[in-house]
């Protein structure tokens, strides 16, 4: 009945908006609750079962959305109105994650602002050139390693090896921790690291329902604020004792009531947040003792905590203004473990699928080879900064200059240019992007004016908007042949054939990733030393 009134709302409220008819209960998800397509798929199908509209809509269950496809328009609201679209939705609130739901990607209005004000910092051109010997150390791990492995070419599982490399450069750029995941000798944090990000069985029926069902956070909080003896609690306790056992901590003094497992329902597991926590609460605080400081981004929020309690007790002298509350240590660990969370995966996965192509495409992965190889003889065969910023076809593999030129070298497979990858191989990115949508909540009144065949439509607060980031990706009027590996796409004579915010990997206005200024301009580490030492 509810999604019959919401349908109604949608035909009478928004007239002629074009939107996909919905199947009860499950709206427009149906596919990606069977399991027979990806999110990613069934965003791009949306796309396409919209395609012709600039905006239209679809249901998240039973929960409506709309679905903006104009580049135009996502221009528009997003980025010159992006005042009305501040926040965005997600699972993790100080209900569901008592410390995710502190993360700058969980934070919303003011305090959003403020996370936000306070890491920027953390990737600007100088402090990206001062991490370049910390990704140049990482990279020698690696190198190391296999060689170590390899008689003159090697076999390996490239998707484990990005995982680990990736995970060693995120922990020496963001925490100063020394790693080295390819010795194993600190595996436990690897795992737990790797581990924070993967979601399967009964984490990913919690995941869902935290995501998908807002509500849900809400009714737990709810449920814990009642005496045990209530009878909402005595209500839920069938359900409890199907989940408690998977949730329960083995060996607390709460394991044997279900209730109490129940209502201790996480998305992460406690041991991996009290593993993390407890790894970056005893670094800061070392650091604090010791007075030490690292260009990373935990000395951005060290730094920024010292500041605040300089002001409070100053605020308290003078008694003025009210002093600004000082970070926590779950404000710092909830900004320290979503930059594991938001990078590691992501990040290890476009390396991962970047190999891939590169392997499958010997021509441009030889030329790409070529080049590398000469801009190393011009240092002497050390990569340095500028060397990094100075490979003319690297550039058109990676942010859209290319030149003619350079001789082929033969070399293992795995020659392939990590400096490129984490630089944000345009390419790469759009056939596999990191994230499968761009989402957006309505923080006030907003109107799309009528054009052409779209009528206006009238947003409301709590409004919720999508972006299809495959479905523009893979949409053959913006990229035409949308399934072929062309690097040359952002090249330096075809780049301005792309229309703007077709490309959204990162997403757009604001709220863009953090990250992307590292991906996209940090000079990073090569695979192309690993690869000359393995011929």
């Amino acid at each position: 009945m509810r999604l019959m009134r919401l349908l109604q709302g949608y035909q009478k409220a928004r007239r002629k908006l074009r939107f996909i008819r919905p199947t009860p209960l499950l709206g427009n998800m149906a596919p990606y609750a069977f399991q027979k397509v990806t999110f990613a798929r069934l965003l791009a199908d949306l796309y396409d079962g919209l395609k012709g509209c600039n905006i239209g809509g679809m249901f998240e269950f039973i929960h409506p959305r709309y679905l903006v496809l104009d580049p135009a328009l996502i221009r528009t609201m997003f980025v010159k109105d992006a005042d009305f679209f501040t926040d965005h939705e997600h699972p993790f609130t100080e209900h569901s994650e008592p410390v995710f739901g502190k993360s700058v990607f969980s934070l919303e209005g003011d305090k959003w602002k403020n996370m936000r004000h306070i890491l920027s910092p953390a990737y600007t051109s100088s402090k990206l050139k001062s991490m370049f010997s910390l990704l140049a150390e990482c990279e020698i791990q690696m190198m190391d390693h296999l060689k170590a492995r390899s008689d003159g070419r090697v076999r390996l599982e490239i998707r484990d090896l990005m995982s680990r490399f990736t995970n060693d450069t995120l922990a020496t750029t963001s925490f100063g921790f020394q790693m080295n995941s390819f010795k194993k000798t600190h595996e436990r944090y690897f795992e737990n690291s790797r581990d924070l990000t993967r979601f399967h069985g009964i984490r990913n029926l919690i995941f869902l329902a935290f995501m998908f069902t807002p509500g849900f956070a809400k009714f737990i909080h709810e449920v814990k604020s009642h005496d045990n003896d209530s009878i909402l609690k005595q209500q839920i306790s069938p359900v409890a004792d199907i989940l408690a056992w998977r949730n329960c901590q083995v060996g607390s003094s709460e394991s044997g009531n279900s209730r109490n497992g129940f209502l201790r329902l996480r998305i992460i597991p406690s041991e991996i947040i009290g593993f993390l926590r407890s790894l970056i609460v005893d670094h800061v605080t070392k650091r604090e003792k010791e007075n030490t400081s690292r260009p990373d981004m935990l000395q951005l929020l060290i730094d920024t905590r010292k500041k605040q309690l300089r002001q409070s007790s100053e605020g308290q002298a003078d008694g003025l203004e009210p002093p600004p509350t000082p970070l926590s240590d779950d404000d710092i660990v909830a900004q320290a473990l979503v930059f594991i969370f938001g990078g590691l995966e992501t990040t290890s996965t476009v390396l991962t699928f970047a190999c891939y192509e590169l392997a499958l495409h010997q021509d441009v992965q030889k030329r790409l080879a070529a080049e590398i190889d000469a801009s190393l003889g011009v240092d002497g065969g050390k990569l340095t900064y500028e060397t990094t910023q100075n490979i003319p076809y690297l550039d058109a593999v990676i942010s859209g200059k290319t030149r003619s030129g350079g001789r082929v070298v033969r070399r293992a497979t795995l020659a392939v240019d990590l400096d490129s990858l984490l630089r944000g191989n345009p390419e790469t990115l759009r056939l596999y992007p990191p994230a499968a949508f761009v989402d957006r909540s309505c923080v006030k009144p907003y109107v799309i004016p009528a054009s052409g065949d779209n009528p206006e439509v009238h947003l409301k607060k709590g409004d919720r908007l999508w972006v299809s980031v495959p479905g523009l990706h893979y949409d053959p009027d913006y990229f035409p042949e949308p399934d072929k590996f062309d690097p040359e796409r952002f090249s330096e004579e075809n780049k301005d054939n792309i229309t703007p915010f077709t490309f959204v990997p990162f997403g757009v206005g604001p709220r863009t990733c953090l990250g992307k200024k590292c991906v996209q301009g940090h000079p990073g580490s090569t695979l192309s030393l690993p690869g000359r030492a393995l011929l």
